[in-house]
């Protein structure tokens, strides 16, 4: 139902037996599409006719006519919640140096959101990356005596652990600065993993 459709409802209703109006969320729906919904202040679940698309958690305006609960409304529009995403990996205080193990696989999410800090505290990200996948992790800073310079990581996601990139050239890691001065370290960690579905 639509805001119109339920304010013709209420302003219709008979006066000997008006319409009482509750919130409440959805415990469960069924095949059939009847809903089962607490109401707010209650403990029980009650059976409602479904008028609008809640999904289960969702929370929903209610009318009673008598003995019949109207589910009317989805409060903040109807569909499917916002599904927030997993922290695998969070650990503000991580090492620059060395590898980190993810509470559950990367395989099985669409794609991770990497958060990172460098060696002086610079806070950077989102980095999005994929399990199988080479991700460069990067901070930029300007110092007026040095100039430009950017400290960056190449990192590989594999499984449940991402580890800096490493090839027969070796690791993929340092400072590039604007005025030559580069030097190869680790300048990067990885303080928090998201796993996004």
């Amino acid at each position: 139902m639509d805001a119109f459709e339920i304010a013709q409802l209420m302003a219709d209703q008979d006066p000997k037996n008006p319409l009482r109006m509750r919130y409440g969320t959805v415990k469960e729906m069924s095949a059939n599409g009847s809903v089962s919904i607490v109401p707010d202040g209650q403990a029980v679940s009650i059976p409602a006719v479904k008028c609008c698309n809640p999904s289960v958690g969702s929370r929903v305006v209610l009318l009673i006519n008598g003995t019949e609960w109207l589910a009317v409304s989805v409060i903040g529009g109807d569909g499917q919640p916002e599904k927030l995403p997993d922290v695998l990996f969070d650990n503000p205080s991580q090492p620059m140096a060395g590898g980190i193990t993810l509470s559950a696989s990367a395989a099985i999410y669409d794609h991770l959101d990497l958060w990172c800090k460098d060696d002086e505290g610079h806070l950077v990200g989102p980095f999005t990356a994929k399990n199988g996948m080479v991700t460069m992790i990067q901070s930029s800073t300007r110092n007026p005596s040095s100039g430009m310079y950017v400290k960056s990581k190449a990192v590989l996601v594999k499984g449940t652990y991402i580890n800096t990139y490493c090839t027969s050239e070796g690791y993929w890691t340092g400072i590039w600065s604007s005025n030559g001065l580069n030097q190869i370290g680790d300048y990067l960690a990885i303080i928090k993993v998201l796993g996004c579905k």
